[in-house]
C-alpha cells in the first residue's frame, strides 16, 4: 500500500495525517489523522519562560565564580608586587584592621604595604555599579539605582570642600563612625527599600529607594587619589607598573561577547546584514509598506498608490517612534466608506475614521449649514458610545443635548447657535 505522511508543526501542537495514495500518487483516502497538543514551555501564571528560574541561578552562579577569579588574582598580584605578606597566616591576622579607617587615612598618611594592600583588597570585594549597556551611557534620572549613584555623588568632592568627604571610602568611614546618626542610617551596604506611599488623591505609590550606590567610576576615583598620595611617599615600592596591573585587576570587566548576525537564507556563504544596518532598515520599511492593503467596502483589497507609499515611508524615516495610528494621517481622506488597513499580520486596523453622519455634506446641506469644511471630522470630535452626558460647543459655550450619532464637541462654523448668531 502506498501512502504519505504529513505533519503538521505547531509551537504547541503537532498535527499528522496518513494519507492512502493511489497507482498515480494521488491522494484517494485518508486512513488515520490526529494531532498531539503540549505545553508551549511557559509558566501559566504569568506566561514567562522556564528557564528564568535557571537563568536566574546561572548568572548568580558565574558572578560567583567570577568575584572568587577576581580575588584570587588580586592577592597573588598584592603578593608579587610586597604589598601582602607571602606567609598565610600574616595575611590573615590583616582581617582585624578596618579597611574603612585605612581608606579614610590614606588620603592624608602613608600606609604600610600591609595596609595599603588590606585596603585594596577590600575596595575589589566591593567595586561599584557599571552597565555595559549602551543606552545606560546617556544621563538618564530614572530608577531607584541612578537615584540613589546620583545622592551619593553629591555628597563627594575631590577637593573636600563644604566638608564633604573626597572619596567614596572616606564618606563611608564617616557614616560608620558618626554617632549623631540613628544605627539604621550608619549602613555602608546597598540597601533596598521600598515605602508605600498615600497621595492626595488617596491613591498609593510604592517609592523604591537605595540607601546608598556605588558606582565604578568612584572606586576609580579613590584608586587614584590613594595611589597618588602614597607614591608621593614611597616611590620605589608604589611604581607606575604596579599602579597598571593592580588598576587593571581593579576594574576590569568583561566585554559583551557579539551576537553573530548569523547566515543568509538565500546566500548561505555570506552572512546576514545587522537589523541596525541604516539599508536594513529602509528594507524593513518598504517592505511592511508595500505589503498594507486598504480594504474597501465590498470586501475590495486596494494597493497604497506610489505617492501614498512615499509619504508613508518618508514619515517613518523621519521619526524613530512613529505609531502605526499616527501614520493613517498620510492617506487621502475618503468620507463616503470604511477604509480599512489589512497588515500583512493578518490583523484589521481602521486606516480612517468615518465621519460622523452630522458632519456630512448632505446632512450639513439638510441644516443649512456652511461647507467650509465638508466631509472632515474634527479634532475635538469623540464618538466614544458610552459617553451620553451633553457637551459644550466650543462656539457658543452652551451645553447641548445632542446623541452620541454626532459630536461631543461641535466646531464653531458647525453649530447651530453660532451660525445662527
Amino acid at each position: 500500500m502506498r501512502y504519505r505522511l504529513a505533519l503538521d508543526l505547531g509551537s504547541t501542537s503537532l498535527g499528522w495525517a496518513l494519507i492512502r495514495l493511489n497507482a498515480e500518487n494521488n491522494p484517494c483516502a485518508i486512513i488515520k489523522a490526529g494531532v498531539r497538543i503540549f505545553s508551549d514551555g511557559r509558566n501559566p501564571k504569568d506566561g514567562s519562560s522556564l528557564a528564568v528560574t535557571r537563568r536566574a541561578a546561572r548568572s548568580m552562579r558565574r558572578r560567583r565564580d567570577r568575584l572568587l577569579k577576581r580575588k584570587a588574582r588580586m592577592e597573588k598580584s598584592l603578593i608579587d608586587h610586597g604589598f601582602f605578606p607571602a606567609n598565610d597566616a600574616e595575611r590573615k591576622a590583616l582581617v582585624t584592621l578596618n579597611p574603612y579607617a585605612l581608606r579614610a587615612k590614606g588620603l592624608d598618611e602613608a600606609l604600610t604595604p600591609a595596609e595599603f594592600a588590606r585596603a585594596l583588597f577590600h575596595i575589589n570585594q566591593r567595586r561599584g555599579f557599571k552597565s555595559n549597556r549602551k543606552t545606560d551611557k546617556k544621563d538618564s534620572d530614572s530608577g531607584a539605582l541612578k537615584q540613589a549613584i546620583l545622592g551619593l555623588r553629591s555628597q563627594i568632592d575631590p577637593q573636600g570642600q563644604d566638608g564633604k568627604a573626597r572619596t567614596v571610602g572616606e564618606l563611608l568611614y564617616r557614616r560608620l563612625t558618626n554617632t549623631a546618626l540613628p544605627p539604621a542610617q550608619r549602613t555602608v551596604r546597598a540597601r533596598y527599600r521600598e515605602q508605600r506611599i498615600v497621595k492626595d488623591d488617596g491613591k498609593s505609590k510604592i517609592n523604591k529607594s537605595y540607601d546608598l550606590y556605588i558606582d565604578r567610576s568612584m572606586i576609580e576615583a579613590e584608586f587614584d587619589a590613594l595611589w597618588a598620595k602614597q607614591a608621593s611617599v614611597n616611590p620605589i615600592r608604589f611604581n607606575p607598573s604596579a599602579r597598571d596591573q593592580l588598576k587593571d585587576c581593579l576594574l576590569h570587566q568583561r566585554p559583551l561577547k557579539p551576537v553573530k548576525p548569523g547566515r543568509c537564507t538565500l546566500l548561505p556563504d555570506e552572512e546576514r546584514a545587522p537589523l541596525a544596518l541604516p539599508s536594513v532598515q529602509r528594507f524593513r520599511i518598504y517592505q511592511e509598506v508595500n505589503n498594507l492593503r486598504i480594504l474597501r467596502e465590498g470586501l475590495k483589497e486596494e494597493e497604497l498608490s506610489l505617492q501614498q507609499r512615499d509619504a508613508l515611508v518618508a514619515a517613518l524615516e523621519s521619526n524613530s517612534k512613529r505609531s502605526f495610528r499616527k501614520s493613517k494621517s498620510y492617506w487621502v481622506w475618503v468620507a463616503q466608506c470604511s477604509s480599512t488597513l489589512k497588515t500583512p499580520s493578518g490583523r484589521n486596523s481602521r486606516a480612517t475614521p468615518r465621519a460622523p453622519s452630522c458632519l456630512r455634506t448632505n446632512t450639513l446641506a439638510k441644516r443649512g449649514l456652511p461647507l467650509t469644511k465638508p466631509n472632515k471630522m474634527p479634532s475635538c470630535c469623540n464618538l466614544s458610545p458610552k459617553k451620553t452626558k451633553p457637551s459644550w460647543c466650543s462656539g457658543c459655550k452652551l451645553k447641548q443635548g445632542w446623541t452620541n450619532a454626532e459630536p461631543r464637541h461641535w466646531p464653531t462654523w458647525a453649530c447651530p447657535k453660532a451660525t445662527a448668531a
